[in-house]
Formats: C-alpha cells, sequence, structure tokens
C-alpha cells in the first residue's frame, strides 16, 4: 500500500492506520512485499489462488519467514573475505 507514496505519504497513512487500530477498526490490505506488509500489520493472512490458507499475528509470521528463507548465490569468482561475509550474515 506504500508503492507510490512519498515519505510524508507513508507517514500519513502509518498515522491513520495506527488510528483505526486505537479505534478497534479492522483494515485490510493487499501486498506482495512482505516487508512492507509487516511494518503496518498485526496479523497476516496469506493467499494462494485465492483461497486463505493461513492467518498469523504479524510477529509469527515474520519469525516463520526468517527460518524458512534460503538465498543462494552463485558466483563465478569468490574470496575468503566473501565466503566469510555470507557466513556472517547467515
Amino acid at each position: 500500500p506504500t508503492v507510490n507514496l512519498d515519505l510524508l505519504g507513508v507517514d500519513r497513512l502509518r498515522h491513520l492506520l495506527g488510528a483505526a487500530r486505537k479505534k478497534g477498526t479492522t483494515v485490510v490490505f493487499s501486498s506482495h512485499l512482505v516487508q512492507s506488509a509487516m511494518q503496518l500489520a498485526d496479523r497476516v493472512a496469506v493467499l494462494v489462488e485465492g483461497s486463505c490458507v493461513k492467518i498469523e499475528e504479524a510477529p509469527v509470521f515474520r519469525d516463520a519467514v526468517a527460518r524458512q528463507t534460503t538465498v543462494r548465490v552463485v558466483l563465478d569468482h569468490t574470496s575468503e573475505a566473501m565466503v566469510e561475509a555470507s557466513r556472517g550474515a547467515g
């Protein structure tokens, strides 16, 4: 929901969502940007082909994604410093 907003617009949106949260209002938005959704949402629903397959509290979802995310890097050339940096990053 923040892709086409400038910094002021993002701040205003966060303020509006915070005010809605305090009132107990439910706000539903859709995003393919997991990081953005995690910053704005209390709960996350995962849809697959239009069907809801999972609903989690945002921190639980974030932790599950972090544990299950695998990054594969293929390089033509490496150095020991690059290998150590990647190990340090997890």
